[in-house]
């Protein structure tokens, strides 16, 4: 390639370059979008995640240790839920969760763990958990059955009656 060619193209070439880096800074700098949700009163509300943010559930977070060492020994049965809030599969079983507690509120206690609480990293050892969810029955005190994975409704709801007896 002689001078006079590489003259012709340089201009071409940074004029390329430079919508690139446009077009690059562009896509950028806007803004995220929010879903926009109709209420009652035809007012729209934005909302940042499509799940309620202050809705009942039929479960006790566990804030702390000393939390669950007040529940681990209480008599009869307990099911603690490990997830984790970036976990896709935790966010779909966490509505099966929820559901089956409210259906067995008198056979069990229902209790949630998210594995990223730093207090409660421990108890990951101690129950075992390689993966989330991670579903584990303890019955007046002790490990008694441990599920990895997400659960189907009829799945929960058996091992329930079966740890409840």
């Amino acid at each position: 390639m002689n001078l006079k060619n590489l003259i012709f193209f340089i201009p071409i070439l940074m004029f390329t370059l430079s919508s690139d880096l446009m077009a690059e800074k562009t896509v950028r700098k806007r803004p995220a979008k929010k879903a926009v949700v109709q209420k009652k009163n035809n007012k729209p509300e934005n909302k940042k995640t499509p799940m309620k943010e202050n809705s009942k559930k039929n479960y006790t977070e566990i804030e702390n240790k000393k939390h669950y060492d007040e529940i681990k020994d209480y008599p009869g049965l307990q099911i603690i839920k490990f997830y984790a809030d970036w976990c896709g599969a935790c966010n779909q079983f966490a509505e099966t969760f929820d559901k089956v507690a409210k259906e067995n509120l008198d056979k069990a206690g229902f209790f949630a763990i998210n594995i990223d609480k730093e207090e409660l990293k421990p108890l990951l050892t101690e129950h075992k958990v390689q993966a989330v969810p991670t579903v584990v029955f303890i019955k007046d005190g002790k490990q008694v059955a441990i599920e990895r994975g997400a659960m189907g409704e009829q799945e929960l709801t058996d091992k329930i009656k079966t740890h409840s007896k």
